[in-house]
């Protein structure tokens, strides 16, 4: 329910994805907003410990942000 109302403002998740291609950070953001929780919670199934499904998590944002930088 939480992803429909981050992303009412866009009609889908691709055009999430080519926004943030197009280095929009607002979209960037909603990506984050909306898929960071499930992230989160494999990568705690996967460690067990919160601090490092924490550092996974935020690990996985940050490629990807890096990534979409540096192919832009």
């Amino acid at each position: 329910m939480e992803q429909l109302a981050i992303m009412s403002d866009r009609q889908t998740e691709a055009e999430i994805i080519g926004a943030c291609k197009n280095g929009d950070r607002d979209a960037f953001r909603d990506l984050f907003e909306s898929h960071k929780d499930r992230v989160y919670t494999i990568a705690f199934h996967y460690s067990g410990d919160e601090s490092m499904a924490r550092d996974v998590t935020q690990q996985v944002f940050s490629e990807a942000l890096y990534k979409h930088q540096s192919v832009s």
